[in-house]
């Protein structure tokens, strides 16, 4: 549920995942929560 959210609101805003986890984490950090 909290990956399909945070899916949607990266594609509203046209986010890569990498400008989404920039100053935060890394990508690869980002891919397995937005999957589930």
């Amino acid at each position: 549920m909290l990956g399909k959210r945070m899916r949607e609101a990266r594609n509203a805003l046209g986010l890569s995942q990498s400008a989404l986890a920039e100053g935060i984490c890394s990508r690869s950090y980002i891919d397995p929560i937005l999957q589930v």
